[in-house]
């Protein structure tokens, strides 16, 4: 399965979660079919959609002027008007830094260009991007595809992860969270790769052969990761899930 089918998929999932169907997710199988009743049943939200990543771009140390020009192009090429954009920077002897946010409709955009010179002399500039789009965002695939293409033309190469947050009020039993978690990855004809099982959370890192993405993880391929954690604060269970990765702590 080429990988904007299995991503597909993916995004039939994600909006099986929050009780919707989109139009490009329609009885894919009966695996699928079987997921959306068990996740409606289970009556799990999608809270927000993210694309997210980073990238080390360059090693030069640039100034705050490169950096301002380079969210410039960014702002102009992912075709947001300059007047809603919001710069920010922070200079210091050995760090120029520029934030840009974009605020558009739902959808909330951070954009980060950092440049260091250590004690060394060694020199070395990051990119950082956050979309986060709220609820379940059928486009998401798209998305990721259209900025990491914009991102490539600009000289700014950044691979984008895909992830959705969920929640069930309250507190769910670990049979139902280790049901959940095991539909995804039948779905996906995926296996298990690495877990992490407490009394709070259970984190599952996963490959497919329906993913083309993958990451390498002491030696074993992964392009899959679900997570599910109750939390007393809000007195809900939280439930990630993301391709290739969560590249942040839950």
């Amino acid at each position: 399965m080429k990988k904007k089918e299995a991503i597909i998929i993916l995004t039939a999932i994600l909006t099986f979660v929050s009780g919707l169907l989109c139009k490009d997710a329609i009885a894919i199988s009966k695996n699928q079919e079987d997921i959306s009743t068990f996740l409606e049943k289970s009556n799990i939200i999608i809270e927000e959609s993210m694309l997210t990543g980073w990238n080390a771009v360059n090693e030069r140390f640039m100034n705050q002027q490169e950096i301002d020009r380079k969210l410039d192009e960014i702002t102009e090429i992912l075709g947001f008007k300059k007047e809603v954009a919001i710069k920010e920077f922070d200079s210091k002897e050995d760090m120029n830094k520029g934030v840009l946010s974009i605020s558009k409709n739902q959808s909330k955009y951070n954009i980060t260009i950092e440049s260091f010179r250590n004690n060394d002399n060694e020199e070395k500039t990051y990119i950082s991007f956050m979309a986060i789009f709220k609820g379940s965002y059928k486009n998401l695939y798209d998305d990721k595809s259209y900025m990491e293409e914009c991102f490539e033309r600009i000289g700014l190469p950044m691979e984008l992860d895909m992830v959705a947050i969920g929640n069930i009020p309250g507190r769910v039993s670990k049979e139902i969270m280790e049901s959940t978690i095991n539909n995804i990855l039948n779905a996906f004809d995926a296996h298990e790769i690495e877990s992490i099982r407490s009394k709070e959370l259970i984190s599952i890192s996963a490959y497919s052969l329906k993913i083309d993405d993958y990451i390498i993880s002491n030696g074993n391929k992964i392009n899959m990761q679900i997570g599910m954690r109750y939390s007393q604060y809000y007195d809900k269970t939280f439930i990630w899930v993301g391709s290739p990765v969560i590249p942040f702590e839950y």
